[in-house]
């Protein structure tokens, strides 16, 4: 009897799970390579942002400062705190005599005219060169008022403040002669105010921007100017109450005199006529300024004059942000003593003229 053993084929597609297991291994290795090297992208890209905007607004704490000191009503004005340091009121600060606020850490030494010092100015030279300036070494140079109770402040090494001119701005102002620039050929002088800030990591921004003191146009062309449609008009009924258009100083001792004006502004002869209807006719010789040909006398001094200016057309113009109203122009340091914040769409209540 013959016995025959039988042989078990191998089937072709043994091995085949260890294949498909070695592939999905090197897949999610491939995946969480990625994602590491992803990772590791992502926090790059955030220490860089980081870094940008902490050493930008570093630099930007550094002009504001050199601004705020130039403002005489500023507390650390430089009129206070560095007597001397700027030249006298009415002397320009002339072209090519840079001056400095020093921020130096702790033991560190910050010499900005000094080109071979840490933190130089690189950039005044090449600015001033084609006017025949250098700069001067050494430079005038203050404190930084940032550091308070040994805490230091902003991070931005120096701040310079010179004076520019036509050709450092590559400007032509009409009449040109390249000497120092005005706000008007003969109104304020413009300064440059640069900014150097660098960042422990070696994060470096230099910033700049040219400024000017200028103030709001608070001529108005009435004693009170009315800049606005008027449908009702009620006018006090208290015999003290005046507005006076006429200049009330004692004897025309102080100079200059100012012009007679209406006692009353509006913006055109309608709102005139609804002003006047509105004041009795007992109360007429308490609204003085140049006379009117309105019937019958005493006269009102009512008139329309010139609309206002911006931002004097209403209250939202007033107290709008952008462009700035004029609360924002006068609570900037320097402007005004006190500013009182009122509502954005109607005045207080004053109270009564008794």
């Amino acid at each position: 009897m013959r016995v025959e053993s039988p042989i078990r084929k191998r089937r072709p597609e043994a091995g085949i799970a260890l294949l498909i297991a070695i592939f999905v291994l090197l897949l999610i290795s491939i995946v969480a390579i990625a994602l590491i090297v992803s990772s590791g992208t992502e926090s790059a890209l955030a220490g860089n942002y980081r870094s940008a905007t902490g050493v930008y607004y570093a630099a930007l704490a550094g002009l504001e400062e050199g601004r705020g000191r130039l403002a005489g009503k500023n507390s650390n004005s430089f009129k206070t705190t560095a007597p001397g340091f700027l030249p006298p009121p009415g002397t320009p600060l002339a072209v090519g005599s840079p001056i400095y606020i020093i921020n130096p850490v702790s033991g560190e030494t910050v010499a900005p005219w000094d080109p071979g010092s840490t933190y130089p100015d690189t950039e005044f030279n090449p600015e001033f060169s084609s006017s025949g300036y250098s700069l001067p070494n050494p430079s005038p140079s203050t404190p930084s008022l940032s550091t308070v109770a040994g805490v230091q402040g902003p991070l931005y090494k120096w701040v310079r403040i010179n004076a520019v001119s036509e050709k450092s701005l590559n400007l032509d102002v009409a009449p040109y002669d390249g000497t120092q620039l005005n706000v008007t050929n003969s109104g304020a002088q413009v300064l440059e105010i640069t900014s150097l800030a660098v960042l422990p990591n070696g994060s470096q921004k230099l910033l700049q921007y040219l400024v000017a003191p200028t103030g709001p146009d608070l001529s108005f062309p009435s004693a009170l100017t009315l800049d606005g449609s008027i449908s009702i008009f009620q006018a006090s009924g208290n015999t003290d109450f005046y507005v006076n258009g006429l200049d009330q100083q004692d004897g025309g001792s102080c100079s200059p005199v100012e012009p007679p004006k209406p006692g009353i502004g509006t913006i055109n002869s309608t709102a005139t006529n609804d002003v006047i209807s509105g004041i009795q006719n007992s109360r007429r010789g308490n609204y003085i300024g140049i006379a009117t040909s309105y019937p019958p006398p005493p006269s009102p001094s009512v008139e329309a004059v010139i609309p206002m200016p911006f931002p004097f057309q209403s209250i939202s113009t007033l107290d709008n942000i952008f462009p700035p109203g004029l609360v924002q122009k006068i609570s900037a340091a320097g402007v005004a003593d006190y500013v009182v914040a009122g509502p954005a769409t109607a005045l207080p209540d004053l109270g009564f003229p008794t």
